[in-house]
């Protein structure tokens, strides 16, 4: 059913959010018809490009004609005219739309041709980190399961909240992909690894920074995984 939709994702001047809600998608491994409406500064907009081209699996099409002081309504009525699917579905940069969600929506409109539009629930939660994690003390959270990029780099995203300042994240094996370069394990880490996850989350969370200090272990396996809250 997601295959007869498009989803239009309006964004401003908020890469970060844009690359983790592609990212979300591009860890289903479907080619999803995307539409990005970008109104962005030139600066976020050359940033954006350069996210939107590493997802090859996505089927983007990137709108980026639209000027920073576009009423955001009339960039969404305008994008709209972009859409060859026979259903839309509006996702803001910095949120997520489900795709058993969007495929139960579709389900209700082919079933139910009086009805123009569908939607569902919206959940919206924050962590009481403070309540969870006591002040002043000091955190270290390990990586150390599954060590593919979309794997980590989602273990990323879950964890790095309950990180304070001073405090570590600690990645494991980031070093996989280059062993399996050198045929030490499996070729499916190549570019596929702890390391590309860690490389990714820095880019996007500038709250944390790499410890190089703690690449003096050389027999380390986990060569620029110590992740520092700097913030």
């Amino acid at each position: 059913m997601i295959s007869k939709c498009t989803i239009m994702i309006p964004t401003y001047n908020r890469p970060k959010y844009l690359k983790r809600i592609l990212s979300y998608y591009n860890g289903f491994e479907e080619n999803y018809n995307i539409i990005i409406a970008d109104s962005s500064l030139n600066k976020n907009k050359e940033i954006n490009k350069k996210y939107i081209s590493a997802f090859s699996n996505l089927n983007i099409l990137y709108l980026d004609h639209y000027s920073p002081k576009i009423n955001a309504f009339h960039k969404f009525a305008d994008m709209v005219n972009y859409a060859d699917r026979e259903y839309c579905v509006f996702c803001a940069d910095d949120d997520f739309i489900t795709p058993n969600g969007i495929n139960q929506s579709v389900t209700f409109l082919e079933k139910n041709p009086d009805f123009s539009c569908a939607q569902g629930h919206y959940i919206s939660f924050y962590l009481k980190i403070n309540k969870m994690v006591p002040k002043n003390c000091r955190v270290i959270v390990c990586l150390d399961s599954n060590h593919t990029k979309d794997h980590v780099f989602k273990e990323l995203q879950l964890y790095h909240g309950f990180i304070n300042s001073g405090s570590y994240i600690v990645v494991f094996d980031t070093n996989t992909s280059k062993l399996a370069k050198l045929g030490a394990c499996d070729k499916m880490y190549i570019n596929n690894s702890p390391k590309e996850a860690v490389e990714d989350f820095i880019e996007m969370n500038d709250d944390f920074e790499i410890d190089k200090h703690y690449n003096k272990l050389y027999i380390s396996y986990s060569p620029n995984g110590y992740l520092r809250r700097v913030k």
